[in-house]
């Protein structure tokens, strides 16, 4: 079992990085940031699970690499441990 006092996750922050354009595919990094009840924050973006609420605009991978198959608007969920948030891109 966990020791009791472990910090607990308070807030799930999905960021993104720089865009990489090759045409006609867009490519984008994202980043899942945990913050925990002790102040503490960690990059959880290989732990978190990442999905989009449109396969046919985008696909995203284990490593929260997005690629755009063509022009639109996709939601990202993302997963981490019992916390979920999504992002629009």
């Amino acid at each position: 079992a966990d020791p009791a006092d472990l910090p607990t996750v308070t807030k799930l922050e999905v960021v993104t990085g720089p865009a990489l354009q090759h045409a006609p595919a867009k490519r984008l990094q994202l980043a899942a940031i945990a913050r925990f009840s002790d102040g503490s924050a960690a990059d959880v973006t290989r732990l978190t699970v990442f999905s989009v609420s449109d396969d046919a605009v985008a696909k995203v991978d284990a490593r929260g690499r997005l690629l755009f198959a063509k022009p639109g608007e996709v939601a990202v969920l993302a997963r981490y441990i019992e916390t979920l948030v999504t992002v629009r891109v």
